[in-house]
């Protein structure tokens, strides 16, 4: 006699073997959020999921147009060096690059193109997402980092970053101002350049403020 978990099973299993696979994989790429196309080796549109009306295009016009005409000029030519990768070794590739909708605008975004083959021709399956909030985010850190770069650059105080152990892992400019080239001390021991009548003073009270954050230590450089 059959459990009700093995009949639920059978069950389960029966409805799988009547679905309409391509039907279900059909609805599984128009209601993704990624955009979907598949390219010919050359390059051109034989399929463009619906996803691509968000970013203004109308799907079916797409069809026989290069895929790399909704691409920024400046990334065209990376682009297409990847996409022929792709074509030439049949090894799949992930680029990044600016899409461009119809109306100009454009938006950094992500392809996995992979080769696939139907019958007897060949074809690049593409599956592309935005990330352009990514990139936006990336390129503001950037340019934060920098301008705090050129402050640090820029003071006459001395400025430098350790691990745990008082190891060097940052020293701003001003340190030539002491005849330090800031390179040269990355990786040392900060209080190797302490004076000797200080330096296991300054030791104690690192090793007290690492788990207390913050405490000022004003030692005295050799």
């Amino acid at each position: 006699m059959d459990t009700p978990e093995a009949a639920g099973a059978d069950g389960a299993s029966g409805r799988l073997a009547t679905l309409d696979h391509n039907a279900l994989l059909e609805a599984a790429v128009e209601h993704s959020l990624d955009f979907t196309a598949v390219a010919d080796t050359e390059g051109r549109f034989v399929f463009a999921s619906k996803a691509h009306g968000r970013f203004g295009f109308e799907p079916e016009r797409l069809i026989g147009s290069s895929v790399f005409e909704v691409i920024h000029p400046d990334d065209r030519e990376e682009a297409r060096a990847r996409f022929a990768e792709v074509v030439s070794t049949g090894d799949p590739r992930t680029a990044e690059y600016r899409a461009c909708r119809p109306d100009g605008e454009c938006a950094w975004v992500e392809t996995h193109a992979c080769p696939i083959t139907l019958g007897a021709e060949r074809y690049v399956i593409c599956t592309t997402r935005s990330v352009h909030h990514r990139k936006l985010a990336a390129e503001r850190l950037r340019e934060g980092e920098a301008f705090l770069r050129s402050i640090i650059d820029n003071t006459f105080d001395l400025v430098a970053l350790t691990d745990t152990e008082g190891t060097l892992t940052f020293l701003g400019k001003s340190h030539e101002l002491i005849g330090y080239q800031p390179n040269e001390l990355l990786g040392t021991n900060a209080f190797e350049l302490m004076h000797p009548d200080q330096r296991e003073q300054v030791r104690r009270r690192f090793r007290r403020m690492v788990p207390n954050f913050p405490v000022n230590v004003i030692p005295t450089l050799v």
